[in-house]
C-alpha cells in the first residue's frame, strides 16, 4: 500500500486541507515506534549482559524487551483482560513467552481493579479500599509461579505495578 496525501475536513470552520505525505509517514512512524518505556529505561536494558529470563509484571501491551531480547525466555504478566488480549495479539505464537493473565503479590487472592486507572484497589494509586471494582483479577504469589514452572534464575524482574507490599516467602 502506497501513503498518499490525505485531504482533511474541519469541522469547526468547514475548510478543507491536505495532509502532505511526509507528516503521515512521519506519523505514522511514531505510532509504530512509540514505547511506554523511556529511553534511559530502554539503554540501561540493552546494556545488561547474559539475560537468558527475563519477568515483566505489569507488561500491559509492552513488547520492546522482546524486540531487545528475542532469545530470551520472557514471562509477561498482565491482569488487564483486554491488555492481556492485544499483548496475545502482539507476542503471537513465540515459544519463549509465557503469558499470564494474573496480577503478582505476596498471597494467592483475587483483587478488586479498575481498568480506568489500570491499577489494583488498595494500592498507591487507588488507595481507598472503597472504590468503584471494574474487574476481580486472580493474583498468585512470585515463589509459587517460580516452583510450578521450574524457574531456578530470574535474570531481570520488572516490575511497574506493585500490587502488594512485597512479593513474601
Amino acid at each position: 500500500m502506497e501513503i498518499k496525501d490525505i485531504g482533511i475536513l474541519c469541522l469547526h470552520c468547514k475548510k478543507t486541507s491536505e495532509i502532505p505525505r511526509w507528516v503521515i509517514i512521519d506519523i505514522y512512524n511514531k505510532i509504530m515506534n512509540y514505547s511506554p518505556l523511556s529511553k534511559e529505561e530502554l539503554d540501561m536494558f540493552k546494556k545488561l549482559k547474559n539475560l537468558k529470563v527475563i519477568f515483566d509484571v505489569g507488561a500491559r501491551t509492552d513488547i520492546d524487551y522482546i524486540r531487545l531480547r528475542p532469545k530470551a525466555e520472557f514471562h509477561l504478566f498482565e491482569p488487564n483482560p483486554e491488555a492481556f488480549e492485544l499483548l496475545k495479539s502482539k507476542v503471537r505464537n513465540r515459544k519463549n513467552v509465557f503469558l499470564n493473565n494474573f496480577g503478582l503479590g505476596d498471597k494467592e487472592e483475587e483483587r478488586g481493579f479498575q481498568t480506568g486507572q489500570q491499577s489494583f484497589i488498595g494500592s498507591d494509586a487507588i488507595p481507598d479500599l472503597t472504590a468503584r471494582v471494574d474487574l476481580m483479577i486472580p493474583i498468585k504469589t512470585l515463589n509459587d509461579y517460580v516452583r510450578e514452572h521450574n524457574i531456578e534464575q530470574i535474570d531481570f524482574l520488572n516490575i511497574k505495578n506493585i500490587v502488594l507490599e512485597d512479593f513474601g516467602g
